[in-house]
C-alpha cells in the first residue's frame, strides 16, 4: 500500500498519471478500482468527505499493490487535515510525497525559512550570483511564502504532516519529485523569449495584487470545488503552455515513475 501526497492535483491531472505514465510500461496497466475489502470502510470514509481529491489507483501489472492519490495545495489547511486522515486511517506501507532531496530539510523544521525570506533578499542572492536560475527559485519560494503568511498556514504542511504520521505507523517515506533546481533550469531552458517575458510580467502582477481576501476565495474555492480548479488549470495551460509542460505534465510523468517504482519495490517483497 501506498500514498502518494501531490501537489495541487485534480481528477485530470490523476488519470494523466494513470492513462499515460503507468502506460509507458504498459499501455493497459493503469486500472481504476476499488480497493480490496481490508480497506473498503475507510476508503469509502474518506472519498466521502474528501470527494475527488482522494482518488483510490489499483494496476493490472502490480496487482499486490494500492495507490491512494490526495490532491493537495501547499498552503491549504484542508490539504494538511486530508493527508493526516488518509495516513491515519489505511497505515500505508509506503508515503510518497511531492518533494525532492534538495527541499527534504523543511520536513525538519517547524518553521520553513521560505515563508520569512523577503523580496530584497531574493534579489540580492540573484544578483550577487548572476544567475536568473536563482531569481527564478527564490521568486517561487517567496510567493509561496507570502500567500502562506497571509492565509496563517504552514508552507508545505500537508508535506510535513505526511512525513510526521508516516512516522507514527512505521511507513516509508519516499521524496517522489523532480529536483527543484532542475524544473526551474527547465523551464529557462525550454521557453522562448516571449513566454519567458509572459511569465515574468504574470509573477510580478502576482506579486503585486496578492491579498489575503483573494488567496482566501482561491484557496476556498480550490479546496471545495474540483471545476474551479481545472479551469484554472486550462487556462493556465492556454497562456503558458510550455510552463505548464515543464511544471504540471512533465513533474506528474517524473511522480507517477516514482510510484511505479514503488510499487515494483513492494510487489517483489
Amino acid at each position: 500500500m501506498a500514498i502518494q501526497i501531490d501537489r495541487e492535483a485534480t481528477p485530470s491531472q490523476q488519470s494523466r498519471i494513470e492513462n499515460q505514465s503507468m502506460a509507458s510500461i504498459d499501455e493497459e496497466t493503469a486500472v481504476r478500482k476499488n480497493p480490496v475489502d481490508d480497506d473498503l470502510d475507510a476508503v469509502r470514509k474518506l472519498h466521502s468527505k474528501y470527494g475527488s481529491k482522494f482518488v483510490p489507483v489499483r494496476s493490472s501489472q502490480f496487482p499486490t499493490c494500492e495507490v491512494f492519490l490526495c490532491g493537495t495545495i501547499h498552503v491549504s489547511n484542508f490539504s494538511t487535515r486530508m493527508v493526516e486522515d488518509a495516513i491515519q486511517s489505511l497505515c500505508p506501507r509506503v508515503v510518497v510525497i511531492e518533494l525532492c532531496p534538495d527541499r527534504a530539510e523543511s520536513l525538519g523544521v517547524d518553521e520553513n525559512p521560505s515563508q520569512s525570506i523577503t523580496l530584497a533578499e531574493v534579489v540580492s542572492v540573484a544578483w550577487k550570483d548572476r544567475n536568473i536560475v536563482t531569481l527564478g527559485t527564490g521568486m517561487l519560494m517567496w510567493m509561496q511564502g507570502k500567500a502562506a503568511r497571509l492565509l496563517g498556514n504552514k508552507l508545505g504542511g500537508e508535506l510535513h504532516a505526511a512525513a510526521k504520521e508516516a512516522h507514527k505507523v512505521g511507513a516509508m517515506v519516499v521524496l517522489g519529485d523532480r529536483l527543484y533546481d532542475v524544473s526551474i533550469q527547465r523551464i529557462f531552458d525550454k521557453l522562448g523569449l516571449l513566454e519567458k517575458l509572459k511569465a515574468a510580467v504574470f509573477m510580478v502582477w502576482e506579486v503585486l495584487t496578492m491579498s489575503l481576501s483573494g488567496m482566501r476565495d482561491y484557496i476556498s474555492k480550490s479546496d471545495k470545488d474540483d471545476d474551479f480548479v481545472q479551469d484554472e488549470i486550462q487556462r493556465f495551460t492556454k497562456y503558458f503552455p510550455g510552463l505548464s509542460d515543464i511544471i504540471i505534465s512533465e513533474r506528474d510523468e517524473y511522480l507517477a515513475q516514482s510510484i511505479l517504482e514503488v510499487m515494483r519495490e513492494l510487489s517483489l517483497q
